[in-house]
Protein backbone atom coordinates (compact mmCIF):
# COMPACT_ATOMS: atom_id res chain seq x y z
CA UNK A 1 0.00 0.00 0.00
CA UNK A 2 1.85 3.01 -1.14
CA UNK A 3 1.80 5.90 1.38
CA UNK A 4 -0.98 8.12 -0.30
CA UNK A 5 -3.35 5.24 0.02
CA UNK A 6 -2.91 4.67 3.13
CA UNK A 7 -3.07 8.51 3.91
CA UNK A 8 -6.57 8.75 1.92
CA UNK A 9 -8.00 5.90 4.11
CA UNK A 10 -6.78 6.99 7.40
CA UNK A 11 -8.45 10.65 6.40
CA UNK A 12 -11.88 8.86 5.38
CA UNK A 13 -11.72 6.97 8.64
CA UNK A 14 -11.22 10.60 10.69
CA UNK A 15 -13.67 11.97 8.72
CA UNK A 16 -16.34 9.15 9.42
CA UNK A 17 -15.17 9.85 12.97
CA UNK A 18 -16.07 13.00 12.93
CA UNK A 19 -18.92 12.77 10.82
CA UNK A 20 -20.55 10.22 13.80
CA UNK A 21 -23.11 11.42 16.64
CA UNK A 22 -23.85 14.75 14.83
CA UNK A 23 -26.87 14.28 14.38
CA UNK A 24 -29.37 16.01 17.03
CA UNK A 25 -31.73 12.87 16.93
CA UNK A 26 -28.76 10.51 17.76
CA UNK A 27 -27.38 12.52 20.21
CA UNK A 28 -30.22 13.00 22.45
CA UNK A 29 -31.72 9.24 22.09
CA UNK A 30 -28.19 8.15 22.20
CA UNK A 31 -28.93 5.44 19.32
CA UNK A 32 -27.06 5.55 16.40
CA UNK A 33 -30.02 4.62 14.17
CA UNK A 34 -32.40 7.58 15.46
CA UNK A 35 -32.53 9.47 12.43
CA UNK A 36 -33.11 6.69 10.24
CA UNK A 37 -37.04 7.09 10.55
CA UNK A 38 -39.36 5.56 7.56
CA UNK A 39 -40.96 8.11 5.72
CA UNK A 40 -43.92 5.72 5.77
CA UNK A 41 -44.48 6.28 9.47
CA UNK A 42 -44.91 10.18 8.91
CA UNK A 43 -47.89 9.77 6.23
CA UNK A 44 -51.24 11.07 7.35
CA UNK A 45 -55.03 12.08 6.70
CA UNK A 46 -56.96 14.15 8.49
CA UNK A 47 -60.64 13.61 8.28
CA UNK A 48 -62.64 15.86 10.11
CA UNK A 49 -61.96 18.87 11.22
CA UNK A 50 -58.58 17.97 13.48
CA UNK A 51 -56.47 20.97 13.19
CA UNK A 52 -59.39 23.38 13.57
CA UNK A 53 -60.26 21.36 16.98
CA UNK A 54 -56.09 21.14 18.17
CA UNK A 55 -56.84 25.05 17.22
CA UNK A 56 -59.38 25.77 19.30
CA UNK A 57 -57.55 23.93 22.53
CA UNK A 58 -54.45 25.92 21.95
CA UNK A 59 -52.37 23.09 23.60
CA UNK A 60 -49.79 20.49 21.51
CA UNK A 61 -50.74 17.01 21.37
CA UNK A 62 -47.97 14.61 22.19
CA UNK A 63 -48.52 11.27 20.83
CA UNK A 64 -46.33 7.83 21.25
CA UNK A 65 -45.78 5.29 18.73
CA UNK A 66 -43.99 2.64 20.81
CA UNK A 67 -43.50 -0.15 18.61
CA UNK A 68 -42.80 2.52 15.17
CA UNK A 69 -40.22 4.05 18.19
CA UNK A 70 -41.63 7.78 17.63
CA UNK A 71 -42.80 10.89 19.67
CA UNK A 72 -44.88 13.43 18.11
CA UNK A 73 -46.33 16.41 18.50
CA UNK A 74 -49.04 18.11 16.75
CA UNK A 75 -50.22 21.91 17.46
CA UNK A 76 -51.00 24.98 15.45
CA UNK A 77 -48.26 27.78 15.26
CA UNK A 78 -49.09 31.26 13.93
CA UNK A 79 -52.34 29.60 12.17
CA UNK A 80 -50.68 26.85 10.31
CA UNK A 81 -49.99 22.74 11.74
CA UNK A 82 -46.82 22.00 12.58
CA UNK A 83 -45.93 18.26 13.47
CA UNK A 84 -42.48 16.71 14.86
CA UNK A 85 -41.15 13.66 15.48
CA UNK A 86 -38.22 12.62 17.24
CA UNK A 87 -37.47 8.43 16.60
CA UNK A 88 -37.13 7.22 20.40
CA UNK A 89 -36.32 3.50 21.53
CA UNK A 90 -40.09 1.77 22.32
CA UNK A 91 -41.68 5.14 23.90
CA UNK A 92 -44.29 4.17 26.31
CA UNK A 93 -45.58 5.86 28.75
CA UNK A 94 -45.96 9.76 28.92
CA UNK A 95 -46.73 11.86 31.61
CA UNK A 96 -47.19 15.82 31.89
CA UNK A 97 -45.71 17.47 34.80
CA UNK A 98 -47.71 21.02 34.15
CA UNK A 99 -46.56 22.88 37.46
CA UNK A 100 -42.71 22.48 36.46
CA UNK A 101 -43.83 22.43 32.38
CA UNK A 102 -42.00 19.23 32.21
CA UNK A 103 -43.18 16.61 30.13
CA UNK A 104 -41.91 12.75 30.94
CA UNK A 105 -41.25 10.10 28.43
CA UNK A 106 -40.15 6.49 29.37
CA UNK A 107 -38.30 4.80 26.91
CA UNK A 108 -38.31 0.97 27.44
CA UNK A 109 -34.92 -0.85 26.12
CA UNK A 110 -32.31 -2.12 28.53
CA UNK A 111 -31.35 0.10 30.31
CA UNK A 112 -34.79 1.95 30.55
CA UNK A 113 -34.31 5.61 30.72
CA UNK A 114 -36.71 8.07 31.17
CA UNK A 115 -36.80 11.44 29.24
CA UNK A 116 -37.47 15.17 30.07
CA UNK A 117 -38.44 17.32 27.97
CA UNK A 118 -39.08 21.70 28.41
CA UNK A 119 -40.25 24.16 26.14
CA UNK A 120 -37.32 26.38 24.94
CA UNK A 121 -36.99 29.51 26.27
CA UNK A 122 -33.83 31.02 24.57
CA UNK A 123 -30.87 30.15 22.35
CA UNK A 124 -27.81 32.00 22.57
CA UNK A 125 -26.10 33.46 19.78
CA UNK A 126 -23.56 31.65 18.47
CA UNK A 127 -21.06 33.15 15.18
CA UNK A 128 -22.97 32.15 12.20
CA UNK A 129 -25.82 30.80 12.86
CA UNK A 130 -29.05 33.41 12.70
CA UNK A 131 -31.15 34.30 16.03
CA UNK A 132 -34.25 32.04 15.97
CA UNK A 133 -37.24 33.04 17.56
CA UNK A 134 -38.91 29.74 15.80
CA UNK A 135 -37.30 27.74 19.30
CA UNK A 136 -39.15 29.79 21.63
CA UNK A 137 -41.72 26.97 23.40
CA UNK A 138 -40.08 23.89 20.90
CA UNK A 139 -40.04 20.76 23.44
CA UNK A 140 -36.23 20.07 23.66
CA UNK A 141 -34.41 17.50 25.81
CA UNK A 142 -33.52 18.78 29.48
CA UNK A 143 -32.45 15.84 31.03
CA UNK A 144 -32.38 11.50 31.03
CA UNK A 145 -32.38 8.99 33.63
CA UNK A 146 -31.10 5.72 33.53
CA UNK A 147 -32.94 2.95 35.36
CA UNK A 148 -30.93 -0.26 34.77
CA UNK A 149 -32.06 -3.42 35.59
CA UNK A 150 -35.15 -5.23 33.67
CA UNK A 151 -37.69 -2.95 34.82
CA UNK A 152 -39.81 -2.66 31.76
CA UNK A 153 -41.46 0.34 32.64
CA UNK A 154 -44.23 0.76 30.25
CA UNK A 155 -46.86 3.29 32.04
CA UNK A 156 -45.66 6.58 34.11
CA UNK A 157 -48.06 9.04 35.94
CA UNK A 158 -47.29 12.05 38.71
CA UNK A 159 -49.04 11.00 41.95
CA UNK A 160 -48.84 13.55 44.68
CA UNK A 161 -46.11 15.32 42.55
CA UNK A 162 -44.02 12.46 42.16
CA UNK A 163 -43.14 10.59 38.90
CA UNK A 164 -44.13 6.87 39.70
CA UNK A 165 -43.61 4.06 36.65
CA UNK A 166 -46.11 0.74 36.11
CA UNK A 167 -43.15 -2.41 35.47
CA UNK A 168 -44.71 -4.32 32.88
CA UNK A 169 -44.93 -7.86 34.40
CA UNK A 170 -45.05 -6.44 38.11
CA UNK A 171 -47.93 -5.31 38.83
CA UNK A 172 -47.21 -2.33 41.54
CA UNK A 173 -46.40 1.04 40.88
CA UNK A 174 -42.71 2.72 42.33
CA UNK A 175 -41.74 5.77 43.19
CA UNK A 176 -38.75 7.23 40.19
CA UNK A 177 -38.41 10.84 41.07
Amino acid sequence: MTRSVAKSNLEALWKQHHDELRDPQQIITQWKSASEVDPKLLEYRVRGRFWDALAKTGQTLIVTREYEHLVMAFSIVSGRPRISYLHLPHPNGLAVDSKRNIIYIASTRNPNMIYEFAPCSGMVSRDGLPDSEDMHGILVPARARYLPGCLYIHDIALLGGRLHAKRCGHECGRGIA
